[in-house]
């Protein structure tokens, strides 16, 4: 995944699509191109692949931006408040805002 090869050191050339743009900053850790854009894709390739003091640069960039994000003791931290957040709640305020499912309309 984007995050392990970031994790290793490893700069990524990937598209923009689902949350690979919440992780890669294009330029920073490594470069993202639009879906498709094969050209473009080959070409960030063939600049990383030319290039071993960026390939340094954006590596090191994305391993100490990733390692504290994404580190394990981080996210159990995070799942740790967040029960415990849920847990403290007032029980008549959980479920406020939901809204009911509407039945299918029929044609």
């Amino acid at each position: 995944s984007v995050i392990e090869a970031l994790g290793a050191g490893r700069p990524v050339v990937a598209t923009r699509v689902g949350g690979i743009p919440d992780v890669v900053r294009d330029g920073e850790e490594g470069f993202l191109v639009e879906p498709g854009a094969t050209d473009e894709l080959a070409e960030r390739l063939g600049q990383l692949a030319r290039d071993p003091a960026l390939r340094e640069r954006m590596g090191k960039q994305g391993r100490d931006r990733v390692l504290p994000r994404y580190a394990v003791e981080r996210l159990v931290d995070d799942i740790d408040r967040l029960y415990r957040s849920l847990l403290e709640a007032d029980p008549a305020r959980i479920g406020e805002g939901r809204s009911r499912a509407r039945k299918p309309r029929r044609a």
